[in-house]
């Protein structure tokens, strides 16, 4: 296996996107110009940022990136995300991509390195923790449905607000609905 860095070509945008749907099911499948912001974006605002895939037989089926992120103010703290499609797991694709991101990180200074994934996806849980990670924070944000089964202040908070008029949608219904500037009005809040 041979890991390489990321071109963000077309073709490799939309595999990514399959990669991620294959990785994360619960997750709607984000389309190009969704995958496209969010890279430009996170370029445009982490002070280092690197991506990797692996192919094989002209697909990616393994992806890392890992970046200092911009939202907490300190040069040394990392984070990272692994993504491997669910039949290459168990073969030490995971494990290669992780000392790469481990590798880069150290020579760019780096002091502590945070792992991101979902609670319900126990395999990346336990990939992480097997390699001293703790879990510090859940996420359970982007698996919310508000129209199930919630806590009673979750509901009064959802009822009141499709109450007043407006929608609650997730974003791959909003770019879809808005597909030439559904960045632009994501990002800046926009409500028309």
């Amino acid at each position: 296996m041979k890991i390489i860095p990321f071109k963000p070509t077309d073709e490799a945008i939309d595999q990514f996107c399959q990669l991620v749907k294959a990785t994360l099911p619960h997750r709607p499948l984000q389309i190009r110009s969704q995958m496209i912001f969010l890279i430009q974006n996170a370029k445009r605002k982490a002070s280092s940022l690197e991506q990797y895939v692996v192919e094989r037989d002209g697909h990616i089926v393994g992806f890392a990136d890992w970046m200092n992120p911009w939202w907490i103010q300190d040069e040394g703290i990392y984070c990272f995300q692994i993504f491997v499609h669910p039949r290459m797991q168990g073969q030490g694709m995971g494990s290669l991509l992780f000392q790469k991101v481990v590798d880069d990180v150290s020579a760019h200074g780096g002091t502590h390195l945070g792992g991101h994934t979902y609670d319900q996806y126990t395999h990346s849980v336990q990939f992480l923790e097997n390699r001293g990670f703790t879990k510090v924070q859940t996420n359970a944000r982007s698996i919310l449905n508000t129209d199930g089964k919630l806590p009673t202040a979750v509901r009064a908070c959802i009822d009141k607000v499709k109450n007043s008029g407006l929608e609650i949608i997730d974003g791959h219904t909003f770019a879809q609905r808005f597909p030439e500037d559904w960045a632009k009005r994501w990002w800046q809040m926009a409500i028309q």
